[in-house]
């Protein structure tokens, strides 16, 4: 964290990743999707993508990973997350 930022500053998916790292801004951006609709749970535990509007970087990462068709798991969706820029920069 910057001198010019205070823990007030941070939002939802920086206190995530201060949390528990990337996996846990995953799984809160996992979170909003669902409850915003963009995201569609199926049984048993699949996510598939609804609406693949973006409103931070980190749901976009989030949306890439589970992709534009098909359904994947919030397991998948956290590793092929891993690695993407728009979370690492998160730290």
């Amino acid at each position: 964290m910057t001198a010019s930022r205070t823990p007030a500053d941070l939002d939802v998916y920086e206190v995530a990743f201060l949390a528990g790292g990337a996996t846990r801004s995953v799984e809160t951006a996992v979170v909003a999707l669902v409850e915003s609709g963009r995201v569609r749970v199926r049984s048993p535990g699949e996510l598939t993508v609804v609406s693949p509007a973006r409103q931070h970087p980190v749901e976009a990462a989030v949306l890439d990973a589970l992709g534009p068709r098909g359904h994947r798991s919030v397991e998948t969706a956290c590793w092929r997350a891993a690695d993407d820029p728009r979370l690492l920069e998160l730290g």
